[in-house]
């Protein structure tokens, strides 16, 4: 199996934005430390240009993993789970996908 890809949106007010990213790097710092971690990167809407408003998800993170079974592993540990218990307050439907075409 090909690497995996992790997208996972979350939606946050605007009085909640620098919490989430305190809570977002935590997070991080500690995925860039697990086996089979490739990368990731933090998006942040703007402005959609036809609608002039914000899409519902304004934080995505797109991470890249070298197995579904590494990232499982890495969000399975009690470390993980007390790191991350605050931003499941933002979640939303986060999923594991595969790439089939380039």
């Amino acid at each position: 199996m090909n690497n995996i890809t992790l997208i996972h949106p979350f939606e946050v007010s605007k009085d909640k934005e620098d919490k989430f990213l305190s809570i977002w790097k935590n997070v991080d710092n500690y995925m860039k430390k697990q086996p089979g971690f490739i990368e990731t990167k933090l998006h942040k809407s703007i402005e959609n240009a036809l609608t002039h408003k914000n899409t519902i998800y304004n934080f995505v993170n797109i991470a890249y993993w070298k197995s579904p079974e590494d990232f499982q592993n890495a969000i399975k540990t009690s470390e993980f789970q007390a790191l991350a218990k605050d931003i499941f307050i933002f979640s939303r439907h986060p999923g594991i996908y595969e790439i089939i075409e380039e």
